[in-house]
């Protein structure tokens, strides 16, 4: 679609991609009311669009395969009755494995985006902000096997609901996400089984809780990070919840604990509202998305600097984060590499850190500890692939010589006897 206003409500019945030049210019507007845009088919594409002034900005119907990118919805209200969906930017009916990415949704109603009886859909790199009274960002209801991440879902000064919440539904992946200043909660769990919650930023929750369980079972909580929050955790009748995963337990700005044997975690359980975390991280999870061969993996640092990817630098050869901390102040960075490390290299600025240990969690991932002082406040570390020495490379080379012409005097003594 070409940049325009466009005064229209759209029902899509058959497999179609629809996008349009630019979220900013190309409009699909309504009158307040009703419904932009209604999907009844498998296989549709909504792409940079900006979609508003409705009660409903996507309605999706027991459809499979959809996409929803890039698009801008705002003004989203209460108006002539549309069913259960008023109020709500993007409603997914009974439809599974829709994407659902780098959207920009702000002033709704009520919810950003509602799944009811929908199952494997992929929410991710999206921005939420809840602005009025009942606005929250994500609900899932009877809804299993969702990946929520990599998203920002932001409150205001104003009073929300916000946060992401889920009733009825087992199997879902919160994982990466910037959770702040929601007024309700920043995660809220009711009867939902088998949750995993992982490497979110859960901060500034000051009227009610960061995290709220009520008749969950099985739920793994680890990696996040729970700062400057009223009360961090708020539990009702949870049952076999685990807060810490491979060794590895969530930071929390209130935990005094030390960290004696240099492994980035803390030697003492926290414990808060009748649990009990036992392995606190010293320094707040960091996540980063980066390609590695060519695939994509995320780089995991727990550090108790501020820690940021130099992805201009980063390549397949090496990984650069800078570190940010006070001058004179002894950091640590507990490094996650997406492969095992023990013949990889980390340097501080150029320089060797006071201490660097290898530590296996198990077969497949590696964590480096390196321990540094802030020589300046902003910091360099660098990790690559240790160089090996021309020497032991010209060993290894004559060797693979004299495996060859062995072999090669093998063959031919065989051909004579044979001859």
């Amino acid at each position: 679609m070409r940049s325009g206003i466009y005064l229209e409500y759209l029902t899509i019945e058959k497999p179609v991609f629809i996008y349009g030049e630019s979220r900013e210019n190309t409009i699909i507007v309504g009158n307040g009311s009703r419904i932009l845009l209604r999907i009844y088919s498998d296989n549709v594409n909504i792409s940079s669009l900006w979609l508003r002034n409705a009660s409903t900005a996507l309605y999706l119907k027991r459809v499979n395969n959809c996409t929803i990118f890039q698009n801008k919805i705002t003004d989203i209200k209460i108006g002539v009755y549309t069913g259960k969906s008023s109020g709500t930017a993007i409603y997914l009916d009974k439809s599974d494995n829709t994407i659902i990415k780098e959207n920009f949704v702000t002033d709704i109603y009520y919810t950003h985006v509602f799944l009811e009886g929908a199952n494997h859909n992929k929410i991710s790199d999206n921005t939420f902000i809840a602005n009025t009274r009942w606005s929250q960002a994500l609900l899932l209801r009877n809804s299993h096997n969702n990946i929520i991440e990599w998203n920002k879902v932001y409150g205001t000064s104003r009073i929300n609901e916000g946060g992401i919440g889920a009733m009825y539904s087992s199997g879902n992946t919160i994982q990466f996400n910037d959770i702040k200043q929601n007024d309700w909660c920043g995660i809220s769990l009711r009867a939902s089984n088998g949750t995993i919650i992982k490497g979110n930023n859960i901060t500034g929750h000051h009227i009610l809780f960061g995290l709220y369980l009520k008749r969950t079972e099985n739920t793994t909580i680890y990696c996040n990070n729970f700062e400057d929050n009223l009360k961090d955790v708020a539990v009702d009748e949870a049952k076999n919840t685990t807060w810490a995963f491979n060794g590895l337990g969530n930071y929390w700005d209130k935990y005094e604990g030390f960290d004696k044997d240099q492994d980035g975690v803390g030697d003492s359980i926290y414990s808060f509202s009748g649990q009990h975390d036992t392995s606190p991280l010293m320094g707040k999870f960091y996540p980063f998305k980066l390609s590695l061969d060519s695939v994509a993996k995320s780089l995991e640092v727990i550090s108790n600097s501020t820690i940021w990817l130099n992805s201009s630098q980063t390549s397949e050869q090496k990984i650069v984060l800078k570190s940010k901390g006070q001058l004179g102040e002894y950091a640590f960075c507990l490094i996650k590499v997406p492969k095992r490390g023990e013949n990889l290299r980390v340097t501080v600025s150029g320089r060797e850190p006071f201490v660097f240990k290898n530590i296996v969690k198990n077969y497949n991932s590696t964590f480096l500890y390196i321990l540094y002082v802030h020589e300046k406040l902003e910091e360099t570390i660098v990790i690559m692939p240790e160089a090996k020495s021309f020497t032991l490379q010209i060993i290894v080379l004559i060797l693979i010589i004299i495996s060859i012409l062995a072999a090669l005097t093998f063959m031919y003594k065989k051909v004579r006897e044979n001859a």
